[in-house]
């Protein structure tokens, strides 16, 4: 009897803990997708029956209309961007605020992509930002986020009409 009032007592504990986790969204007015506890938005993953890439298309896509969209990966709470002019803020102004996030790939896995900006943490991306950041705030905006195939029509899923409205002055 003891061992099922602890079964009962940890299980109430997780759904309490993923229900603290997965309400952070909705506190601040978020939207996202309604996360699976546990697995988040990432149970499609695990089942292999999409990629994450496939799943972020997935919740960018399904609130077309929001600036930025919450989404789980498991237990941990990520953003999504929509809007051309928050990317702009984030990526070129805020810039310095948002050191020491996740990277994608390790430095040991690829030498070069786990060299780049984005994937530095600490002293180290302040540094490389510092030198950096002349080169960067030289160049036109076009030049921050190319997103032009080879037959030069704007295709950047994340930016759609937004590209067009930017290069209008709108």
């Amino acid at each position: 009897m003891l061992v099922y009032i602890w079964i009962a007592a940890v299980l109430a504990a997780i759904y309490l803990y993923c229900r603290q986790i997965y309400s952070r969204f909705s506190k601040y007015g978020v939207m996202n997708m309604k996360p699976v506890p546990l697995f988040g938005n990432s149970g499609p993953m695990i089942l292999r029956t999409k990629c994450f890439f496939e799943i972020l298309v997935d919740v960018y896509n399904k609130f077309p209309e929001e600036r930025f969209v919450g989404f789980f990966e498991f237990l941990r709470p990520m953003t999504i961007i929509r809007d051309i002019e928050l990317i702009k803020k984030v990526t070129v102004k805020d810039f310095e605020y948002f050191l020491d996030h996740r990277s994608f790939v390790s430095e040991e896995a690829d030498p070069i992509f786990g060299r780049n900006l984005i994937s530095l943490k600490g002293q180290e991306w302040k540094d490389m930002r510092f030198s950096l950041k002349p080169s960067i705030h030289q160049l036109p905006d076009e030049a921050h986020a190319p997103i032009h195939s080879g037959s030069g029509q704007p295709d950047g899923f994340l930016f759609g009409s937004s590209v067009e409205r930017n290069r209008r002055g709108g």
